[in-house]
């Protein structure tokens, strides 16, 4: 069974970047990566498992600003496309690779997922930090591949904390009522690239972030590489209503037609329901 991580808004814990290095080519393209940073975080479909994550950036970065960040996914994001800066996300489940997400500027992504690919060879991880090298071939000439290391300690540890057992509220039917109609608003506009309707339905927060973005140079870029990650179909299967907050249970069809399934995690800001984040993840058969 593979596993493709396509978006992922989680709360985690941060951790400081000690000796990172290597490069990523796709297309001839190269990106030289001089630093990093990582963090581990719950898996959100897997209850008491954590999982690793090392991200290797072509810009330094400022860690005065990642340590405690809400989204730090986000966090870093931002740094790095504020300056013109390309990063390999790496998902490490155990001893495994599960996924590669790259960004080489100024709009090129690409990605690579499943079970126990490319060649990682961990020199430690636990919970004090993790150090290895990932040596990771492209599948035809000149699709992605990569040659990195990476030496980080966790900061923070006891912070981490698995996801909580059980989750209470009201549930929701098929579809998710109101808060599955404005999501799937959403999900419409991030589509079509309707600028407008993404601000209409995300909350206060995200669509602040979104605003600023706006003003960028390669938002243009961004925003293609956004709607390349959306899914192909996604229903809302059911939920919960916590009051001012709603969970929202997905399944649908990547865009290369793979099962896939999350949540969405709404909130109320003026009586209307908003979209705070996304998690999504797909599976496919080999």
């Amino acid at each position: 069974m593979k596993r493709k991580v396509l978006l992922a808004f989680v709360a985690a814990m941060p951790v400081l970047a000690a000796d990172n290095a290597g490069e990523c080519r796709h297309h001839g393209q190269a990106l030289n990566l001089i630093d990093g940073y990582a963090y581990r975080a719950p898996d959100e479909y897997a209850e008491g498992r954590m999982l690793v994550h090392v991200v290797l950036s072509s810009v330094a970065l400022d860690r005065s600003v990642l340590v405690g960040a809400k989204e730090i996914d986000d966090a870093i994001r931002e740094q790095v496309w504020d300056n013109d800066g390309g990063q390999v996300a790496l998902t490490i489940d155990g001893n495994e690779l599960t996924s590669l997400n790259a960004f080489l500027p100024p709009g090129t992504s690409a990605s690579r997922s499943g079970t126990a690919f490319g060649d990682l060879s961990l020199k430690r991880s636990d919970d004090t930090g993790v150090a290895g090298t990932l040596r990771f071939e492209p599948e035809d000439k000149g699709d992605l591949g990569c040659d990195v290391r990476f030496d980080l300690k966790y900061t923070n540890a006891a912070d981490a904390k698995a996801p909580a057992a059980a989750r209470a509220g009201k549930p929701l039917p098929a579809g998710g009522g109101d808060a599955g109609k404005v999501f799937q608003a959403n999900l419409a506009a991030m589509r079509k690239g309707d600028i407008p309707g993404l601000l209409a339905t995300l909350n206060a927060e995200q669509a602040g972030k979104l605003r600023q973005d706006q003003n960028k140079p390669d938002f243009k870029a961004m925003l293609g590489m956004m709607q390349a990650f959306a899914p192909k179909s996604l229903k809302v299967t059911g939920g919960r209503d916590l009051g001012e907050r709603a969970e929202l249970d997905l399944e649908g069809q990547d865009q290369d037609g793979s099962p896939t399934s999350g949540m969405a995690t709404m909130v109320k800001e003026g009586g209307a329901w908003k979209v705070e984040r996304t998690s999504l993840k797909s599976t496919m058969g080999g």
